[in-house]
């Protein structure tokens, strides 16, 4: 699968992925991923191993890893949780540009990942029902998932001209003063 913006049936049909791209402040870019089930009914049983998984992502640039946001719907309405099941997040507002409800999230921290093929980004959930029922989540109704990450370019600081002059010039000196020092140390040999 190509990372294009737009909606790609998965699972033979049964669930729908929609990519989106959705640029944020200082550059950064959301990249969301929603799922919902083709026909209506929950993502998955009460004692599902749940488990989803981008793979294949290419990031053409280096870049931060610096946020991460996942929400749980019905029929396109977020439900919002008691608790955060997912270490280090909290239960917060959709923090993507345009987002609407509550879910859970985390931010502030910086990940580089560089540029190239990005490792598998994901979640899982075991037991499905278990958890999302102990945050106040109906799983047998939950048929939407949405999870955003945020990305941001690596910004490289580049060494300023006038700090690496004086560095080369002191550094000709050096060499200059050895070679002069040689010499000297030469003809006082020979005298």
């Amino acid at each position: 699968m190509t990372l294009t913006p737009g909606t790609t049936a998965l699972d033979g049909g049964a669930v729908n992925l929609t990519l989106s791209i959705v640029p944020a402040g200082g550059g950064s870019e959301w990249l969301v991923f929603d799922y919902t089930t083709a026909n209506g009914g929950p993502l998955a049983s009460y004692n599902a191993n749940w488990t989803i998984n981008q793979v294949g992502l290419d990031a053409a640039v280096p870049v931060n890893f610096i946020a991460a946001f996942s929400k749980f719907s019905v029929n396109g309405t977020a439900q919002t949780p008691s608790y955060s099941f997912f270490g280090g997040y909290s239960v917060e507002a959709d923090p993507v540009p345009g987002g609407t409800g509550m879910g859970l999230g985390v931010g502030g921290f910086v990940a580089p990942l560089g540029s190239g093929p990005l490792g598998g980004l994901g979640a899982f959930i075991n037991p499905w029902g278990s958890y999302l029922s102990s945050a106040g989540i109906d799983p047998n109704a939950v048929n939407g998932y949405e999870q955003a990450l945020e990305f941001s370019p690596v910004t490289l600081s580049a060494v300023p001209l006038p700090a690496s002059l004086p560095l080369f010039g002191t550094a000709l000196l050096g060499f200059g003063a050895v070679r002069y020092g040689m010499r000297r140390r030469g003809k006082a040999a020979t005298a």
